[in-house]
């Protein structure tokens, strides 16, 4: 199990980052009106990476004779989640403290334009001070590192879920 995990954790982890970096690479950091679309296509890449839970799920099968219950199914499938989860979280403490340092900025006010629109100037003040106080809790590392670890593993979790349903043979 351990060589199954390690190996699709991995490459999870390799797609993942390589799905994040190479867009920067060629593109360059995104600007506040693509902040919605990044978004999206950021949980896609998520969910992409998370094809390895599947693939790994499926060869600790085929390794075993055949045969894997479902909760054993599931542990593999968060087992390798683990690995890119980790890897997000820190490649976003990487983000937003070296490659982009004002970003969470940049997100902060985009923020607040969004949810201001169409609202009185007292309940823009209130919105603008909501943002900002939601936003600077991510100043703390350790919180920023584990929102973006949990947002890949809860996913993991439901990709896991559903895969061990498939890929289950007692």
């Amino acid at each position: 199990m351990k060589s199954t995990v390690l190996r699709n954790g991995l490459w999870s982890t390799l797609l993942l980052i390589g799905l994040f970096v190479i867009p920067l690479l060629f593109i360059g950091l995104p600007e506040p009106d693509d902040f919605m679309s990044s978004e999206i296509v950021g949980h896609i890449f998520i969910l992409l990476s998370l094809i390895f839970v599947f693939i790994g799920m499926k060869q600790y099968r085929e390794a075993n004779g055949g045969n894997l219950n479902y909760w054993k199914a599931v542990k593999i499938g968060l087992l390798i989640t683990l690995f890119p989860a980790v890897a997000f979280g820190l490649y976003n403490l990487l983000y937003v403290e070296v490659l982009d340092p004002g970003f969470m900025d940049k997100y902060a006010e985009h923020s607040i334009t969004l949810r201001s629109e169409g609202k009185t100037t007292a309940e823009a003040l209130e919105i603008r001070k909501s943002v900002l106080e939601e936003f600077d809790m991510f100043s703390n590392p350790a919180i920023s590192f584990a929102v973006m670890f949990f947002s890949v593993f809860v996913m993991g979790a439901i990709v896991s879920m559903i895969s061990a349903f498939f890929v289950k043979k007692p």
